[in-house]
Parts: structure tokens; C-alpha cells; sequence
């Protein structure tokens, strides 16, 4: 006899016809209850098997899924470890309005370090216009966008190249970043839970936490999302953040939660 599937949580969004949607949706879920079945999918969503179907499909083409006799699981032990190509595409809108307010901190000849977080990809196309930057990164991506500014120095940080990060990291990537004196460091997290914001990855933190040090200004981005997971290791207090950049989607209580540890909150 063949078990029927429980029923997924019910999504609060009742219109999903956008395929993008429902496909965060269903990476979401399954980092929650690990298995989703096809028929779990297509029920809460209120669409068609074949629909879901092509979700799928489009989810395991990406990497991201696996699918065995009408269940999916996730490929990855959390969102941190999505491919960074993926995460870059999440909560898009929030990550660039966070991008608009973080980019008038910076002044030209400011020497600035990005980590890999993919909320700083908005952030990109900003600094491009604003002379005479320095750019310390970690992140592949960023360095080849930088590549093409000629009125920027770059500077990117070697170690071990973590493919699904397309990022270095390791000893050698966190002693260089000792060497370097920035003006300002921009970031997120995996996610926040009271008064820090916390990864499920040691490299990933140790990596952040070398970048803290190393600069002057530090500058923490937080879409709602953030509030809401979960990473077992803590990368450093709220507190030691100069600035903090949230969305007007991110609940009262939290927004004020961040207010006791950090004077310069802003809600965009």
C-alpha cells in the first residue's frame, strides 16, 4: 500500500503563477521538512502535477534538487550552500533597495571590502560610478566584475576555492586580509537570531570575522529572510556593527531587537 504524502505548510502568497516564486518556495520547504513529494507541491501551490513536475525538473537541472519516485530532496544541508548564482536571485528587490541605501556610505578613494554574500551583488554596479575605489574580495564573481574598472584596484584574496560559493577561503585567504586596513567592510549572514548573526559554515565564519577586524567601518545588510533561519555557529555580535540596513518587511520586533545592539539602523 502506498503511503499518500501529508500535506506541505500552506504558503501565505495565494498567486503563484510566477514560476521563480514557487520554485523559492519549494527550496525553502525542503530545507524545513527535508522531502516534499510532487503531489505536496502541487496541492499547496494550487497547481497542476505537471507543473510541479517542471519546477522540479527546473530545481534539479540547477543543482539544487534531487528527485527519486516523486520526492525531492535537497542537495545542499541548508540555503547557505545553495549555488551562489541561486542565492543571488533571492529576495532580489530587498537586496537591491539595501544596496541603494549601503552605497552612499562610500566616498571615493575608500578602500572597501566585500565578502561573498550575495546581497552585496547589488552593490556591484553602484561602486562602479564612484572613483578611485579599492576593492579587497574573496568572492570570484565580484573580482571579474571589477576586473573591467580600470579606475579601481582590485585585490582579490587567495585560498581554497569553494566551488558552490565560487569563493576562496582557508588560512591563507584570512592571513592576507590581516594585511589590509579598509575603510569600510560590507556583509551579511546565513542568519540572525537575538543579539548576532550566526553560519552554518567554520571557514565561511572565520572569514567574516577577519574582515571585521580589518575594518574601520562595518556595515551589516539583512533581508527578512534572515530573521526567520537558522545557522548553528555564531559569527559575531550585532554590536560590532557600525551601520545596519534592514527592509520595511522585516517585523517591528526584530527590527527593534537589532536597535538594542546597534545605534545606526536603518529600515529602507
Amino acid at each position: 500500500m502506498v503511503t499518500k504524502p501529508e500535506p506541505a505548510p500552506v504558503p501565505t502568497q495565494s498567486d503563484w503563477s510566477d514560476p521563480p516564486s514557487r520554485r523559492e518556495w519549494i527550496t525553502d520547504t525542503l530545507f524545513e521538512l527535508g522531502e516534499l513529494h510532487i503531489e505536496q507541491i502541487a496541492n499547496a501551490l494550487h497547481v497542476s502535477t505537471a507543473t510541479a513536475y517542471r519546477d522540479a525538473q527546473a530545481l534539479e537541472n540547477q543543482g539544487i534538487i534531487i528527485r527519486s519516485k516523486g520526492f525531492l530532496r535537497a542537495v545542499a544541508p541548508s540555503t547557505a550552500e545553495l549555488p551562489a548564482a541561486v542565492r543571488a536571485k533571492r529576495q532580489l528587490d530587498e537586496k537591491r533597495a539595501l544596496a541603494h541605501a549601503a552605497a552612499k556610505l562610500v566616498s571615493p578613494g575608500d578602500v572597501i571590502i566585500l565578502d561573498d554574500s550575495t546581497t552585496n551583488v547589488p552593490l556591484i554596479p553602484l561602486l562602479k560610478h564612484v572613483k578611485s575605489l579599492t576593492i579587497i574580495t574573496n568572492s570570484l564573481h565580484v573580482a571579474r566584475e571589477f576586473s573591467e574598472v580600470h579606475s579601481h584596484q582590485l585585490i582579490l584574496l587567495g585560498g581554497h576555492y569553494i566551488n558552490w560559493a565560487d569563493s576562496f577561503y582557508g588560512t591563507h585567504a584570512n592571513e592576507m586580509v590581516k594585511d589590509f586596513r579598509a575603510d569600510i567592510s560590507f556583509m551579511s549572514d546565513a542568519a540572525v537570531w537575538s543579539g548576532a548573526i550566526y553560519n552554518p559554515k567554520d571557514f565561511v565564519v572565520n572569514m567574516k570575522r577577519a574582515i571585521l577586524q580589518a575594518s574601520q567601518r562595518k556595515v551589516l545588510m539583512l533581508d527578512h529572510n534572515k530573521f526567520s533561519r537558522a545557522a548553528w555557529q555564531r559569527t559575531a555580535s550585532l554590536d560590532e556593527f557600525t551601520t545596519i540596513y534592514t527592509t520595511s518587511h522585516t517585523r517591528p520586533g526584530d527590527v527593534a531587537n537589532l536597535r538594542k545592539y546597534c545605534s545606526d539602523v536603518h529600515v529602507i
